[in-house]
């Protein structure tokens, strides 16, 4: 983690030692001039190493991570897309890039990228999950910085979203819970399924998933998978009923993530 084990690194990265494993060096190295706080140096090793191995997702995940501390955030935006079209299974580039999302007030976008993480993560993250859900039962206020997400605008269903109209008790849903995470995601869901698709990123990349998930009737599903560990005692008593269909969910969606996320990498 110090300036030695850089050196270390560059001297492997200047020679090309180990070349079956040069994608990975040149992450190694890039992760620890950030560290360092070498930020140029970081950069410029994964732009040399994104030259060398264009495919590589882990190298755009981390110049975005170097971008955003730079404040070129369509820079760290353009990244976290290439992230995720090579890699869609990582769960932490849609988290990031949902963030940018919802800073801009694209609702729509935050709730796919946020789902993506959610459904795709590993790791138990009741925080985010309770800020998530915390997120789409406020009033949506955003910062928006100069930066484009993408051609392919989803403002009728953002209005959709912003119009309250999940809030109201007549609105109705087929889940026995009335979370935010709950009412607001079947609106979308439901908006995606209807909506004529372009040919930005958005649409090719998040849509298609999400409305074949209402297509098969597996809406539930995907609900009590996305908020598995919730931990508040009329929620938990909910997922315990629903275990079966927390349990097969992974098995469903593989296929369907695998032919509707995969078909994007390039």
């Amino acid at each position: 983690r110090d300036s030695s084990t850089s050196r270390g690194l560059g001297d492997v990265y200047k020679r090309q030692i180990y070349p079956d494993f040069a994608h990975k060096l040149y992450l190694i190295l890039g992760k620890s001039y950030f560290q360092l706080n070498r930020k140029q140096e970081a950069y410029q090793a994964f732009t040399k190493g994104i030259e060398q191995f264009p495919s590589y997702s882990m190298l755009y995940y981390n110049r975005g991570l170097v971008y955003q501390d730079l404040d070129m955030h369509q820079e760290a935006v353009n990244d976290l897309i290439l992230s995720v079209t090579y890699d869609p299974f990582h769960a932490p580039s849609h988290l990031k890039l949902g963030y940018y999302a919802k800073e801009q007030g694209a609702i729509s976008q935050a709730m796919m990228c946020f789902n993506a993480y959610f459904i795709l993560t590993e790791e138990s993250d009741t925080e985010e999950l309770a800020a998530y859900n915390s997120y789409l039962g406020e009033s949506y206020d955003a910062s928006p910085i100069d930066i484009q997400l993408s051609m392919d605008g989803y403002t009728e269903i953002d209005e959709m979203i912003l119009s309250g109209a999940t809030k109201s008790r007549k609105y109705k849903t087929p889940n026995k819970l009335s979370l935010p995470i709950i009412k607001q995601n079947y609106l979308l869901f439901t908006s995606l399924e209807k909506r004529a698709v372009s040919n930005g990123f958005w649409d090719n990349f998040y849509l298609p998933f999400f409305a074949q998930i209402i297509k098969d009737g597996k809406f539930n599903d995907c609900m009590y998978y996305l908020i598995r560990d919730a931990n508040h005692r009329n929620v938990y008593s909910v997922l315990k009923k629903n275990q079966k269909a927390i349990t097969s969910f992974p098995e469903y969606a593989g296929p369907v993530s695998y032919t509707h996320l995969r078909a994007h990498e390039t």
